[in-house]
């Protein structure tokens, strides 16, 4: 028709007659701007014209009518030939956009400007593969991309507009298919009761590339991790012995390089091991017991100890002291105060040990090194008189007084340990003059 918009394979029809006489039409001639396009020497009069070699624009399309005789006739309409494709730009997904793969499905949208296109086709291409998205004949101008069977990685959006005239625009837009990494919990392994030193790791991976791992107990952070390739491996030692007995929570996550985070997490519980402490109380008062002395501390006489239990399982029920392994005292019931009189032992270094057993058969122990001397405790080289010890050294609480020690009357104290206060050589009973005496 006349003043039509065209493009592409335009269909070009005429109708033809010989008016009222009975002359034969010899031929039907289409023209363009005067261009032959093409010469019909018989009906039906139609065919088809290439708009596409045509410039953009008015052009005048006609058609001449040649009978016998050499009688023709003319007619000619003006036709716009449109080589203009609809304009379209992504509107869905963002340029480069890094996509959730398991959040399917995914919008796919164009905006159109200019020519209304007649339909918008949609797919995915990554390499050799190519996934149809779909297609829209009408506003709004989108698809849903079903990503569920589509792999990780770049791939690129491709969005073709056409019109009614066969006018084609393709645009493209490049984004990344990402799904979420996974992590997993691998030591400890299952439910556990833990005590000392716990080992924590925990594997994880991603179907492009990781970014970081953490671990964490109670929400408190115990290992970092950064991470940059699919799988990755932390690990961490944890000291359960500055943690509260009981219940506990583990938590192990990632985030990959798309941002998803994921973490995995599981209950253990702390079981502190008992805890024997052995106490040294003075004279044998329970409200004045202390650290037991190291073993350069002397000890002497009768020792009293107390054996003390830490446990959140179990209370204490009796106990047993061992000196160098032999059984010395025993308790039976709390407080297990246990006595040791040194007396009875030789001077020197011994190994002191607290058994300790708790209320569900539990053995803990406490050991010491100690050093007895009852024998020299003045350190004057001399022993102490009587007993095991078997001396000369009267007075074994100072170093100035012992056997053959210088004497001298006046200050009323046996130096010698001859009896006298002063030096009786002679065993009369009388101090010579020499150390101050009246015996010459």
């Amino acid at each position: 028709a006349d003043g039509a918009v065209v493009g592409g394979a335009v269909a070009v029809s005429a109708e033809a007659a010989a008016g009222a006489t009975d002359r034969q039409i010899l031929s039907v001639a289409f023209t363009v701007d005067g261009w032959p396009l093409v010469s019909l020497e018989e009906p039906p009069w139609e065919a088809s014209w290439d708009a596409n070699k045509t410039a953009h624009g008015e052009h005048k399309l006609g058609a001449r009518v040649t009978i016998e005789g050499g009688a023709f006739a003319e007619t000619a309409i003006k036709v716009n030939v449109d080589h203009d494709a609809p304009a379209i730009a992504f509107t869905k997904p963002a340029k480069l956009a890094m996509l959730d793969g398991d959040e399917s499905p995914i919008a796919v949208a164009v905006s159109a400007s200019g020519e209304t296109p007649k339909v918008v086709n949609f797919a995915a291409r990554q390499g050799e593969t190519v996934t149809d998205i779909g297609s829209a004949k009408s506003a709004p101008w989108q698809a849903a991309w079903d990503t569920k069977g589509s792999a990780s990685g770049p791939w690129v959006l491709v969005a073709t507009a056409e019109d009614d005239n066969g006018n084609k625009n393709t645009i493209l837009r490049q984004i990344l298919l990402d799904r979420p990494p996974t992590i997993a919990i691998t030591s400890p392994a299952g439910t556990v009761k833990a005590s000392g030193m716990l080992k924590l790791s925990a594997e994880a991976k991603d179907d492009l590339a990781l970014d970081l791992l953490r671990l964490r107990i109670d929400a408190v952070p115990v290992a970092t991790l950064p991470a940059g390739g699919s799988t990755a491996t932390i690990q961490a030692e944890w000291d359960t012995t500055k943690s509260a007995a009981g219940e506990h929570i583990l938590e192990a996550s990632c985030r990959d390089s798309g941002g998803h985070e994921v973490s995995a997490s599981m209950k253990f519980t702390v079981d502190q091991p008992m805890v024997v402490t052995m106490k040294s109380c003075v004279a044998g008062d329970m409200g004045s017991c202390g650290p037991v002395p190291p073993a350069a501390v002397e000890i002497h006489g009768v020792q009293t100890y107390l054996l003390e239990l830490k446990d959140d399982n179990a209370s204490a029920v009796s106990g047993e002291l061992l000196v160098d392994g032999k059984p010395e005292a025993q308790a039976s019931k709390p407080p297990l105060a246990l006595t040791w009189d040194t007396t009875k032992t030789k001077d020197g270094p011994y190994k002191l040990s607290g058994k300790l057993t708790n209320s569900i058969g539990e053995v803990g122990e406490a050991v010491h090194d100690v050093t007895v001397n009852n024998c020299d405790k003045d350190h004057d080289g001399h022993l102490a008189m009587g007993g095991d010890c078997g001396g000369d050294d009267c007075n074994d609480q100072s170093a100035q007084i012992y056997a053959g020690a210088p004497d001298s009357t006046g200050n009323v104290i046996d130096e010698n340990c001859d009896g006298l206060d002063g030096v009786d050589g002679d065993g009369d009973g009388y101090p010579s003059k020499v150390s101050g005496g009246d015996d010459c």
